[in-house]
């Protein structure tokens, strides 16, 4: 690194993206070697994608830490495929704080937020 510093470690990275950005986040953490796990995801109205990779590749990631949201009313990525996404995580040892919201395609409210927070300090402590 530039200027002597030390690069961040993995294990203080909170990776997160919202619907396909939730998807590739999400994507980009299982792809990680075991040994350089991140601090957690960010799977903000996303789906699941590549199900066969993401369960092979969760067995290296055991007890990878996921935010997962999604609107009930969203009818880009009908609220179903957050349903999955927890379901492929939690059967395969992640640790999903799931926090659904009656919105639409979006980020949600101050209850979203507050989740957010919390999550990221918590996986950074």
């Amino acid at each position: 690194m530039a200027g002597g510093g030390s690069p961040l470690p993995t294990s203080r990275l909170v990776l997160g993206g919202f619907s396909q950005g939730a998807m590739t986040a999400l994507d980009v953490a299982l792809q990680q070697p075991p040994d350089q796990s991140v601090a957690g995801v960010l799977c903000l109205s996303g789906a699941p994608i590549v199900v066969e990779q993401w369960t092979a590749r969760l067995a290296h990631h055991k007890g990878l830490r996921v935010l997962l949201t999604h609107g009930m009313q969203d009818s880009t990525l009908p609220f179903q495929c957050s349903g999955w996404t927890h379901e492929l995580l939690k059967a395969n040892g992640a640790k999903v704080t799931y926090v659904p919201f009656s919105g639409g395609h979006e980020l949600g409210g101050a209850d979203v937020i507050t989740a957010l927070v919390a999550f990221v300090r918590a996986s950074l402590q």
